[in-house]
């Protein structure tokens, strides 16, 4: 990634937000993101998620994934997905 004439800012915030993926790629055992494939039979878990701009009892799309510490661990975030 070229972010050469980049503001300051811009490159600090990248720069960041590389560092904590690294960060929890690394951490024994890594953190996970919760990438599951959605269909239109997924149901809207609000155990798992927050709704985006529109609530249903089906996901349409996830925003953000959840976050978990581990693979089967505790959830540290919900994630953010749009239903309908």
């Amino acid at each position: 990634m070229n972010l050469q004439g980049c503001d300051d800012s811009i490159f600090t915030y990248v720069k960041t937000c590389a560092s904590i993926c690294w960060e929890m790629r690394i951490h024994q055992p890594p953190v996970c993101l919760d990438f599951k494939e959605i269909d239109d039979r997924t149901l809207f878990n609000a155990s798992i998620y927050k709704h985006y701009t529109k609530s249903g009892p089906h996901v349409d799309y996830v925003v953000w994934p959840a976050m978990y510490l581990n693979e089967g661990g505790p959830l540290l975030s919900k994630g953010v997905a749009q239903g309908k």
